[in-house]
């Protein structure tokens, strides 16, 4: 059961977070402070259909691995209930966004790129986190 809500609890926190920075992302990049400095060719991008698909597949996969990962080190996760999922949020943003964005930044000089990386996975992982510990005790 516990395999379950880790697995549950990983999607129902991935759309809330997902669907709420969106939001934050748009409004920064509609202020213009987040965003890809230069537009991507329409021409170049596989149909819309390929790319939806795409992602919902990658986030099936990502979701469980992520959900199971959670399972396994809910013990060792300090605190409690909510807290816990808020922590285990700014362990997958420390390894996923800022270490990432750090190599970005090191090795190929796309300062932009990583910064957008870093300031909006903060919220997310944040909100993924909140979510999943809630969520998680309520399912399990």
């Amino acid at each position: 059961m516990e395999v379950k809500a880790g697995v549950v609890g990983r999607a129902i926190a991935g759309t809330v977070g997902g669907a709420i920075c969106t939001i934050i992302g748009f409004s920064l990049a509609l202020a213009g402070l987040v965003g890809i400095a230069e537009p991507i060719p329409m021409e170049d991008l596989p149909p819309m259909s390929v790319v939806v698909t795409s992602f919902i597949l990658m986030e099936l996969i990502a979701g469980t691995i992520l959900g199971l990962f959670y399972t396994k080190l809910y013990m060792s996760i300090p605190g409690e209930r909510v807290l816990k999922g808020v922590y285990y949020g700014l362990l997958i943003w420390f390894i996923k966004d800022l270490l990432s964005g750090m190599y970005m930044i090191g090795g190929f000089m796309a300062t932009y790129m990583a910064l957008t990386f870093i300031l909006l996975g903060f919220p997310l992982w944040l909100i993924y986190g909140a979510v999943l510990g809630f969520t998680y005790e309520k399912i399990k």
